[in-house]
Formats: structure tokens, C-alpha cells, sequence
């Protein structure tokens, strides 16, 4: 009974943050009593990571977004979600550890056929993002971002092979090279 009550809470509530910012408060009442009922839902505590991460709350964001990974640790989306409230932190360093286990799981998806070239793409935009922000705080650890933009050649190196002609990651590898560090 509880997990079908939750399950319809959390939609009612991504209907409700889909409609936009004064909905938020309702949207966070909907999960909130989503999670009571059911503690580990991943999606709901996805939902409210979301959301917490949306309102600049993005400490309490980490705690739903590292339970739901902790609880699915093969979930593409959910340590998407985690390494992005890193880099809202700019915990930069984290952020790339993280973007790097997603990469790992969707060379492991790839392998098995299932990954797609959407999920590349959005991958390698975020960790992008992510190695350029780290790179304009100034106070990055020169060999630590010396070797993320290495694994970022490396990664777009494997894209290139997948899909040969994919523009936006050309795109994306030329922003990276006009980023780095001289």
C-alpha cells in the first residue's frame, strides 16, 4: 500500500515542480510525505535532491543525492545529478570523480549495447562544464587539473570513435582545448 502511495505522491510532485518555482513548497510537501512513507525511494529522494538543488540548498541536495546513489550505484542519472550538486558546491574535485564513475558505467552500458549517444553527449557537456569552472576558480591543484583535461582528450578520443560524426561533441572537444590550462 505504502510504496504505491508514495509512488503516486512523487508524480503528483513532479507535476507540480514541473509547473515552476511557486509550486516548490507543494512539490516538497508531496515528496516529503512520499519519503516518509517509503525512506529509500530512489526516485523520490532523486525528486527532492532536485529540487533542494534547485533552491540553492545544495547540502541537503548532496544527502538525497548520495542516498539515492548509495541505493543504486549503477544509475547513470543519479551520479549525473550527484556530480552536478558537486560542481554547484565546487567541489570540483568530487565532481570529476563522480562524472568519471558515470563514465564507467556507461563504457559498461556500451559495451552491453544500451548506452546511447545522447547520454555521451549530455555526459561529456556536464564534465566539460565542470573541468572549465574548475579551471576559472584559479585555485585548482595544477596536476589534478592537468590530469582531468588529459582524461577529458582520452574520453572525447573513445567518442570519436563511437560517433564519428557527432558536431556537438566536436564542438564540445574544441571548447575543452580552448580551455585548458597554458
Amino acid at each position: 500500500m505504502s510504496e504505491t502511495a508514495a509512488f503516486e505522491m512523487i508524480a503528483e510532485a513532479e507535476e507540480l515542480a514541473e509547473q515552476g518555482e511557486a509550486h516548490f513548497e507543494a512539490a516538497f510537501d508531496k515528496v516529503a510525505a512520499a519519503l516518509r512513507l517509503e525512506p529509500n525511494n530512489i526516485e523520490g529522494l532523486k525528486l527532492k535532491g532536485i529540487l533542494l538543488d534547485l533552491v540553492e540548498h545544495y547540502i541537503e541536495g548532496f544527502v538525497c543525492h548520495s542516498r539515492a546513489v548509495e541505493l543504486d550505484p549503477d544509475n547513470v542519472e543519479l551520479l549525473l545529478n550527484l556530480a552536478d550538486n558537486c560542481l554547484y558546491r565546487q567541489d570540483f574535485e568530487e565532481a570529476c570523480r563522480v562524472y568519471q564513475l558515470a563514465q564507467a558505467q556507461l563504457d559498461g552500458q556500451q559495451d552491453a549495447g544500451t548506452a546511447t549517444e545522447d547520454g555521451w553527449v549530455e555526459l561529456a557537456e556536464r564534465r566539460l562544464q565542470c573541468v572549465l569552472d574548475w579551471t576559472e576558480g584559479g585555485d585548482a591543484d595544477p596536476k589534478l587539473l592537468k590530469d582531468e583535461f588529459t582524461s577529458m582528450d582520452t574520453l572525447f578520443a573513445h567518442l570519436r570513435e563511437l560517433f564519428p560524426v557527432n558536431v556537438q561533441l566536436a564542438v564540445l572537444h574544441g571548447q575543452l582545448l580552448d580551455g585548458r590550462p597554458r
